[in-house]
């Protein structure tokens, strides 16, 4: 099994995405975009995705990561539809499709669910990134584990 360190996972049909890093953002490669602008591109060549259709982010003062909605097709979360504008916080298992892409958001295991008590908030937060782990075959995992990343290995 490979580690891999993140604050959640994207699990797709046939491709899994990790996030290593915020802000995090859903688009279209374009020539006019500075390189690594997009993290994951949902569509090349088609302008039914915006170059910067979606960009995930924490909210401290929401214990959850907030997805803002950017692009002129919007996004769907859960089978509800979200606008251009539109916020939307993501929880653990919510399925989440932007133009063609479909994928699971999945957070490591011990993220706070909703009403944690603050222990369990600030173990969830993402101050330190979590451990995800991965099958070596390639194919994707659905089990999400953490593992102490100030431990040290003997």
């Amino acid at each position: 099994m490979s580690i891999v360190e993140a604050y959640a996972k994207l699990h797709g049909k046939d491709q899994d995405w990790y996030i290593t890093g915020l802000p995090f953002v859903f688009g279209r490669k374009s020539e006019k975009s500075p390189e690594h602008f997009v993290d994951i591109t949902l569509g090349e060549g088609t302008k039914t995705v915006s170059r910067e259709h979606a960009v995930l982010t924490y909210s401290e003062e929401k214990k959850a990561y907030v997805l803002e909605i950017k692009g002129k097709s919007g996004c769907i979360i859960n089978r509800k539809q979200y606008v251009r504008g539109e916020r939307c916080c993501l929880y653990n298992k919510d399925a989440v499709e932007m133009a063609q892409c479909k994928f699971y958001f999945l957070l490591p295991t011990g993220a706070s669910p909703e009403g944690a008590n603050k222990e369990e908030e600030e173990a969830a937060a993402p101050s330190a990134k979590r451990v995800l782990e991965e099958n070596p075959s390639g194919q994707s995992s659905k089990r999400v584990e953490t593992i102490d990343v100030n431990k040290k290995e003997k």
